[in-house]
């Protein structure tokens, strides 16, 4: 397929010459996309301001079309020439079958607009949680305001960070958003942790850098290293926040650092701290966790960073209640900037980041390290293995009560559901409730003998069970498709994490696996060996895991049984072992 992503400030994260210019996380978030289609084999292109390079040039397998300069033009007439021209002619150089953007703007109805016409395919996403309400949107002018609420309806699909988000969207826009997982880059080797606290974002008020000043002052014993450029119309802020950082003799300002060298500052912190307003699921937060680095911030999206212990939400109404507290008893020197008012009692938002802090320096060093146990569960029709021609699914009504079970101790449960469960009315609306209030996971769990297409193999499939890696490749990959699809379509929501029916797996399984999206999988049962356990009467039987690793493992599908040092899974569930890409290595 031809893709197209437009975002006009790809090329400085795709293109190292052009690492001065700014980025942006959906920058990053669009270009680690772009990277993982075209390693698929699909056409990838993108379209991003015109910074003087070659139109059509290619980097990493992506053709970079160019559509007009940042600041080309003249002011009012400029929206008609170069922007609107310059967009739609990159658009049509790029000739794709669907076209892909995020952020809210004005281009988001020329994209939608240009597709319309040429009769092409568009999906966007949301990359702040301001992007889904209409009260909230960070963009100044009413004319491309109702462009970008034309681009919304107009669009095939739109994408989310998060059931906030989607529930924002719903209520503000009338319109239904897929939570997407987020891209990570490869993991890179530990650095030593030199860094006590890393801030890292453009200068810009809703940004609040005014917070990690006081923040260094009333922590002059920490070390804090400050990362970000500014934006137009934001330089007297910048200024203001470089001269007041150099004041200080606990702060570091690097101002603007290209992608990969703010990257290596991740590795050595020991906290990233995020003082913004608003954000969505930031880029940031992704490059800490991949690197064991916990984030405090006032903003946890659905609730993740509390649920899974990533760090401390220094927004929530525990850490609120203490900064209370904390807030009467802080006093200090007062900070005198242009964009911060004189305060002799710092505020409540402050002194929570400053706790949280403090809290996550004393325990960096085992926060991301800590692997929970996990139950997941084989969710399938009943009584199974007593081989019925007709499937039920009774078993449904007497999940509550085990989920209440896995809730009094703390567990989250991951129910991998297989075709019969799916068409559950039922089981989905449990699954449903309990993913809503982040309580357990799902997955998908495949029977290769009851699952659409309806191919026969043996004799008689039901009473045989032949194991899905026993049946032809293309076979296989429309199983996989389908009952994914449908998983996907019944729980809104991507499917990550996968076990086999019969435990019965192997390398093409896996790339098929990986073709779907799936990150995670637990079908390795370690000392086990499946091989004298049939399915297809005329078939070798299933999988011999005696020489399989017993721990947590990464594999590539060239040889599921040997262990890989990349890749960090997108989602942590901590099963036996996590799928990584061939050309990942």
């Amino acid at each position: 397929m031809k893709i197209c992503l437009v975002g006009i400030e790809n090329l400085p994260v795709l293109a190292p010459e052009y690492r001065q210019h700014n980025i942006a996380g959906e920058g990053v978030q669009q270009t680690l996309l772009g990277r993982a289609l075209a390693r698929r084999g699909h056409n990838v292109s993108m379209v991003v301001w015109d910074y003087g390079q070659v139109d059509g040039a290619e980097w990493e397998g992506i053709r970079v079309f160019k559509a007009y300069r940042p600041n080309a033009g003249l002011p009012v007439l400029r929206f008609i020439h170069p922007r609107w021209t310059g967009m739609w002619s990159a658009l049509a150089r790029a000739d794709a079958d669907l076209y892909y953007t995020s952020c809210a703007g004005m281009h988001v109805g020329l994209v939608a607009l240009f597709c319309r016409r040429h009769r092409k395919r568009f999906v966007f996403r949301a990359a702040s949680d301001s992007d889904c309400g209409r009260s909230r949107l960070l963009v100044r002018f009413a004319r491309d305001r109702r462009l970008y609420a034309y681009g919304l309806r107009r669009a095939d699909a739109i994408l989310v960070q998060s059931v906030s988000q989607a529930r924002t969207l719903a209520r503000c826009y009338g319109l239904a958003g897929r939570v997407a997982g987020m891209l990570v880059e490869n993991l890179q080797p530990a650095a030593a942790r030199d860094v006590d606290v890393l801030w890292v974002s453009n200068i810009r008020r809703v940004k609040r850098p005014d917070r990690i000043l006081e923040l260094a002052e009333r922590l002059p014993e920490v070390k804090i290293h400050m990362v970000g450029g500014p934006l137009p119309g934001e330089e007297p802020l910048f200024r203001d926040v470089r001269d007041t950082a150099a004041a200080k003799t606990n702060v570091t300002f690097h101002g603007r650092l290209s992608y990969r060298n703010a990257d290596q500052l991740y590795g050595r912190a020991k906290v990233l701290v995020n003082t913004s307003d608003v954000e969505g699921f930031p880029n940031s937060y992704l490059q800490a966790w991949i690197k064991g680095v916990p984030v405090v911030t006032l903003i946890d999206p659905d609730r993740i960073i509390e649920r899974e212990g990533l760090g401390v939400a220094a927004g929530s109404a525990t850490q609120r209640r203490r900064a209370t507290v904390a807030a009467r008893s802080w006093r200090g020197n007062t900070v005198k900037t242009k964009f911060l008012r004189p305060t002799s009692t710092r505020s409540k938002r402050s002194c929570a980041l400053a706790r949280a802090t403090r809290k996550c320096s004393c325990r960096t060093s085992r926060v991301m390290s800590e692997t929970p146990f996990i139950i997941a569960i084989d969710t399938e029709g009943d009584d199974l293995w007593a081989k019925p021609r007709q499937i039920t699914t009774r078993n449904a009504e007497y999940l509550p009560r085990f989920q209440t079970l896995c809730q009094r101790f703390r567990f989250k449960p991951v129910y991998l559901t297989n075709y019969e469960m799916a068409m559950s009315d039922a089981f989905v609306e449990f699954a449903r409730d309990v993913l809503a209030r982040g309580a357990g996971e799902v997955g998908m769990h495949l029977h290769a003998w009851n699952s659409p297409p309806l191919v026969p193999l043996t004799s008689d499939d039901f009473r045989f069970q032949p194991y899905l890696i026993e049946y032809p490749d293309p076979v296989m990959k429309e199983k996989i498709k389908i009952v994914t699809r449908l998983l996907e379509d019944r729980f809104d929501q991507a499917m990550i994490s996968h076990r086999a029916g019969r435990l019965g797996f192997d390398g093409r399984y896996a790339a098929m696996l990986l073709d779907e999206g799936y990150r995670v999988d637990c079908s390795v049962s370690p000392g086990l060996d499946w091989s004298g356990t049939s399915g297809d009467p005329n078939g070798n039987g299933g999988t011999d895991y005696t020489a399989f690793p017993d721990r947590p493992y990464f594999f590539n599908p060239s040889d599921i049984s040997v262990p890989t040092k990349q890749l960090v899974p997108k989602c942590a569930l901590g099963v036996p072992h996590s799928l990584a890409a061939p050309d990942r290595q």
